[in-house]
């Protein structure tokens, strides 16, 4: 067996496995009606991170998150239900559970979220942030 190797420059301060549930997550109020999110981990939740911040996002029958990007990039993964989803230059691709959608950071990476079924849209995403896990700012894109 050989011995452990330090890697040079390596800072951690977050050591070992980190275990969390959904029903410990913290909740998000970013003032939109029929949403809700939930942060795993990440700035301000139990289970700290150096440069990711990873939860759901459940939107109700009919409500929509506005055309919007952040300024670290993301990717978002369906779980469940339907809806449509609406890039920077406003093309539409109908969202359905097992599917991806990735969101460069910045104006390019705008994109709006609008529920089109009578159930729960359940999505998980993922973004990079800086150092901390930080909540990535959301900008509103300009009509």
């Amino acid at each position: 067996m050989s011995p452990k190797k330090k890697v040079k420059g390596s800072k951690s301060k977050i050591k070992g496995l980190k275990i969390t549930e959904l029903k410990d997550a913290s909740s998000l109020d970013v003032g939109i009606e029929g949403l809700t999110l939930k942060a795993l981990c990440g700035e301000n939740t139990p289970l700290a991170t150096e440069n990711l911040v990873i939860g759901y996002l459940f939107l109700e029958p009919g409500a929509k998150i506005e055309s919007h990007h952040h300024d670290y990039e993301e990717f978002q993964y369906v779980l469940s239900g339907a809806g449509t989803l609406e890039d920077a230059k406003g093309n539409k691709t109908e969202l359905h559970p097992e599917m991806g959608f990735y969101c460069p950071k910045g104006p390019d990476g705008a994109h709006t979220i609008t529920n089109t079924s009578d159930y729960q849209l359940n999505i998980l995403f993922i973004h990079s942030t800086e150092k901390g896990g930080k909540m990535p700012t959301l900008t509103w894109s300009e009509d």
